[in-house]
């Protein structure tokens, strides 16, 4: 049996943004699609303002990072859950929604944190005594 990638799935930290407190489960994204969401922060710097071409790209590109969300606790005023939507993210404020974004990327781009290294509270390991040889007397020339 060969070796089978696992999905992964994140959860992003908003800490110290103006989205602290909400909780996005998203999915990983493929190296194609990073490129592809790349092309956001192209359109989002472009001089004179968004064309229609734009504003559709940035429309999909909202749809496409919804359609990654398993999960968030958004709610209403009211209490009600608000549902995934690139709409919804696109009614949020700007820095927000960028910051949200910005978020996945990091966590799927950034390698994981090594493992948690165990101390050896200061002991070490001996093995077993190594026999030695005696060495043998320098021969005359």
């Amino acid at each position: 049996m060969g070796f089978v990638r696992k999905r992964k799935l994140y959860q992003l930290d908003f800490t110290g943004t103006g989205l602290e407190g909400l909780t996005v489960n998203i999915r990983g994204m493929s190296v194609e699609e990073a490129l592809q969401l790349s092309g956001l922060e192209r359109l989002s710097r472009s001089e004179g303002g968004p064309t229609e071409e734009d504003e559709a790209e940035i429309r999909r590109v909202f749809d496409f990072v919804a359609s990654k969300i398993e999960s968030w606790d958004l709610v209403t005023e009211e209490g009600e859950p608000v549902p995934v939507s690139g709409a919804e993210m696109m009614s949020w404020d700007a820095g927000d929604a960028f910051a949200a974004i910005s978020a996945w990327q990091s966590a799927v781009m950034e390698p994981p944190a090594p493992l948690e290294r165990r101390s050896s509270g200061g002991s070490t390991w001996q093995g077993p005594p190594i026999p030695m040889d005696v060495p043998s007397p320098n021969l005359p020339s």
